[in-house]
């Protein structure tokens, strides 16, 4: 999987490229921890160019999502792909993540929760 990483204020973006598997976790910590740094009150993980990943990507996803929430900060999901968003659903999952399908919109909600935070 590729990280890529840009802001839009405030909320940090996430662009994954590629399935999500194990050993990708310290690519994914490596973004996360500088959008932190950096001063992001949110982070959208883009999942558009993600196919489809195995339960050790839900963990790596949920993981992510532990972290930020023990620092306050609001994670969101963009772009699911429908088997993602079926695994999601199997696990529960898809009540703790937000998704969305516009990026205006999944920024716009982190900006909104940090103003009301």
């Amino acid at each position: 999987m590729r990280v890529s990483k840009r802001s839009r204020g405030n909320v940090a973006i996430l662009d994954l490229a590629g399935e999500i598997v194990d050993n990708d976790r310290s690519n994914l910590d490596t973004a996360v921890e500088e959008a932190i740094n950096e001063g992001s009150t949110g982070i959208v993980l883009n999942l558009g160019e993600v196919p489809k990943t195995d339960s050790a990507g839900l963990a790596i996803i949920m993981a992510c999502y532990v972290r930020l929430v023990k620092r306050d900060i609001k994670l969101v999901l963009l772009n699911v792909a429908e088997s993602i968003r079926y695994l999601l659903f199997i696990t529960k999952l898809d009540q703790i993540f937000e998704e969305y399908d516009n990026e205006d919109e999944a920024v716009e909600a982190l900006k909104e929760a940090s103003l009301s935070g």
